[in-house]
This record gives structure tokens, C-alpha cells and sequence, in this order.
């Protein structure tokens, strides 16, 4: 797996009975602080998965949904301190 900011973490979690693996990313600015612009902390952020990757079950605030990558990447947008766990078939 691949993302395209250094400023966010990224867990990954596997299930060795279901063979899964799922990945936790979180927006590691801290929510205080501001961009130099005076613009808030969020971030766009996209993760690139191995080939064969087509879809992925996002689980953020409690619920759940299913997307669909494009080349293997899902793109979504984080504030500070948010996280969002991701689960790519």
C-alpha cells in the first residue's frame, strides 16, 4: 500500500483466518494548529493498493460503506486527528 502524504499514519491490521488485511489511516496534524495560509488541517489523501484491488469497505464515524477504486485508489479527505479504516477486495 501506498499514500501520497507523509503526515498520516497508517496501521495495518491482518486477519490470518480470513487472509484480509485492513488499513487504518489517520491525519496526524494536530487539530490545533493552523497551515502557514491560515487554512485548516484537512487533507486529501489517496491510498493505492496492489493490483486486483476493485473495491473496498470504508468504515468511518460508525458506519460503513463501499466504494469502488480507480487504478487500484481510493481518495477521501481526512481533518486533523480523523482516521478512517479501510478493507480493499
Amino acid at each position: 500500500v501506498t499514500v501520497s502524504t507523509d503526515t498520516v499514519l497508517v496501521t495495518e491490521l491482518y486477519d490470518s483466518q480470513r487472509y484480509n488485511h485492513m488499513y487504518m489511516l489517520m491525519n496526524t496534524i494536530d487539530p490545533s494548529q493552523k497551515n502557514n495560509n491560515g487554512k485548516d488541517t484537512s487533507q486529501n489523501i489517496t491510498v493505492t493498493f496492489d493490483s486486483g484491488c476493485t473495491r473496498a469497505y470504508v468504515y468511518k464515524n460508525g458506519e460503513r460503506s463501499e466504494v469502488t477504486l480507480t487504478n487500484n485508489a481510493y481518495t477521501f479527505t481526512l481533518t486533523a486527528g480523523e482516521a478512517v479504516y479501510v478493507l480493499p477486495y
